[in-house]
């Protein structure tokens, strides 16, 4: 009798565990509220974390691609979009090797009556400020192309 009972027994454990291969893929491509981290009490301020639940992780990627160049349309209209991002981090470059050591000391306050012990820093090599300018470049693409 209890070879009568391993049947149903079986087909129910593997069922569970189809359940549990399902669930873990949809979590690799779903977002998800998801572990504390550094990033969660600015995610939990701004509403990000309720914003961004549920959408496919795919789709926010390639949100926040790079468009190509010299394509027509909204995508056309993104690339320009992408170009001024980096436009204006090489004309914020240009200022900040120009300015005086004080106020890059100035311009680094993150509050009112607190100096910082560091200047605002010019990032020289193309390579360094793409890196830290990417960034802005994928957020602005996000709204572009989901507003």
């Amino acid at each position: 009798s209890d070879q009568d009972d391993a049947g149903p027994v079986d087909r129910l454990i593997e069922e569970v565990r189809r359940y549990q291969r399902q669930d873990r893929e949809a979590q690799g491509t779903v977002i998800q509220a998801g572990d504390l981290d550094e990033a969660t009490p600015w995610l939990n301020r701004t509403g990000w974390v309720r914003y961004l639940q549920g959408l496919p992780r795919r789709e926010l990627l390639d949100s926040t691609a790079r468009p190509q160049d010299g394509i027509e349309g909204t995508e056309g209209a993104a690339w320009v979009i992408w170009q001024a991002v980096h436009r204006l981090a090489s004309v914020s470059q240009n200022v900040a090797q120009a300015c005086g050591h004080l106020l890059r000391i100035d311009v680094n306050r993150t509050t009112k009556h607190e100096s910082p012990h560091s200047p605002l820093l010019a990032y020289l090599n193309p390579a360094d400020m793409q890196k830290h300018v990417a960034p802005w470049q994928k957020i602005i693409m996000f709204f572009a192309r989901t507003q």
